[in-house]
């Protein structure tokens, strides 16, 4: 009896360990779980629809105009445009991305439950039985950790209970614990301090490079975001010129068809003043088209939904264009461009990348030579049953 608390206390130990304690609380609903009810959408041979895809039927407005300034404009358009909401998750998937290479130099802890049954005829009159059954049981643990010079360490930890009906067995069940430690060092591949930390490092040159993308991107997102706020002004102004400007042809109409009738002009000078009428009024439609355009891209671009609607909602600008002098040191701002700006750190950040994956190329041309070394204990107990044996020479058989 002694000899089977080893692995009783192993085989429960796995079991205790996956229980949750009774003051845990239980796992966030919204993060990944390996659970039954994610494998029925698994087996589906097609995808499941996405709700972004689907279209509302009917299309909702909302018919509300807000009066914004230009720094209130850019607010709007950075917290709620979609575009620049999916740019912003990309700098975390690289940081996820360094967390998942890191995790290459983690220790592994992993084990396993192994039983098996069988039973089988014999042909030889030794084993003492017509049939011999074997239970195996087994269970393993296994540490694993790799360092960052490459060395490679692992510690395994073996039980296995045998039990067999064979005569000739002294020792029923019978348990073979083995403890092994063993260690790999690379001579030439892969040899190096903090060498084979390298890819870690290509995935956090790359993990800064996409932050710095980030930055690009939002600079000119911002400067889209003013372009179109500026345009909006600019069509508004534009179309109180043509209308003044439609104004004063329409005045030049009704003094040319007075001078006409009064003789001081022939009637082609109403002609003429009515064509360039319906010119200025050509100029205007197109200055009230400008002017829609305008507003809704910058509406889309903000992306304003405060109640949820298909189509956003309209904003207009208070303020207007005051063109100011402003000198400018064409070499200083190159110097600060080349300096600050975030797509020259980008391609900084993505240059260093590629040499550092160079040198793993370079390294990986090495023939593969290691070192390696194992220390291990074995023993063996169970319980202790002589041999009793009985000649029946009748059958040819012990017992």
């Amino acid at each position: 009896m002694p000899g089977r608390l080893p692995l009783v206390c192993l085989t429960v130990w796995p079991l205790f360990m996956a229980l949750p304690c009774a003051g845990e609380s239980p796992p966030d609903a919204r993060g990944p779980t390996w659970r039954g009810a994610g494998l029925v959408p698994s087996w589906r041979p097609s995808l499941p629809e996405s709700g972004a895809l689907r279209v509302p039927t009917p299309i909702t407005h909302d018919e509300q105009v807000d009066r914004v300034t230009l720094k209130e404009t850019i607010a709007i358009a950075l917290e709620n445009n979609p575009g620049i909401a999916a740019q912003r998750l990309e700098p975390a998937r690289q940081e996820a991305g360094v967390l998942q290479a890191q995790a290459a130099f983690d220790p592994t802890l992993a084990g396993e439950l192994l039983r098996s049954r069988s039973t089988t005829p014999n042909t030889s009159s030794l084993a003492g039985t017509r049939t011999q059954e074997l239970d195996d049981r087994s269970a393993n643990f296994h540490l694993l950790k790799t360092f960052r010079t490459g060395t490679q360490a692992t510690l395994d930890f073996l039980n296995e209970r045998l039990d067999s009906n064979a005569r000739f067995n002294q020792l029923r069940p019978q348990y073979q614990p083995r403890l092994s430690f063993s260690l790999l060092q690379p001579l030439l591949r892969n040899l190096g301090w903090d060498f084979s930390y390298l890819v870690v490092r290509v995935v956090q040159q790359t993990a800064d490079a996409a932050v710095y993308q980030y930055e690009a991107q939002l600079a000119d997102f911002v400067e889209s975001v003013i372009e179109a706020y500026w345009n909006v002004v600019r069509a508004r102004e534009t179309l109180e010129v043509q209308r003044e400007s439609k104004a004063l042809a329409d005045r030049t109409v009704d003094e040319n068809e007075a001078r006409v009738r009064v003789g001081l002009l022939p009637p082609v000078a109403v002609l003429e003043a009515q064509a360039d009428a319906k010119s200025r009024e050509a100029d205007v439609i197109r200055a009230e088209n400008d002017l829609t355009v305008s507003r809704q891209r910058l509406a889309q671009t903000a992306y304003y939904r405060p109640g949820g609607t298909f189509v956003p909602r309209s904003l207009e600008p208070v303020e207007e264009a005051m063109p100011e002098d402003v000198a400018v040191d064409v070499d200083q701002g190159l110097t600060v461009a080349l300096t600050d700006r975030p797509e020259i750190q980008a391609s900084a950040r993505s240059v260093r990348a590629e040499q550092l994956n160079e040198r793993i190329a370079e390294n990986g041309l090495l023939p593969r030579l290691d070192l390696t070394g194992s220390y291990g204990l074995n023993g063996v107990s169970g319980t202790n049953r002589p041999i009793r044996t009985t000649s029946n020479f009748a059958t040819g058989n012990c017992v």
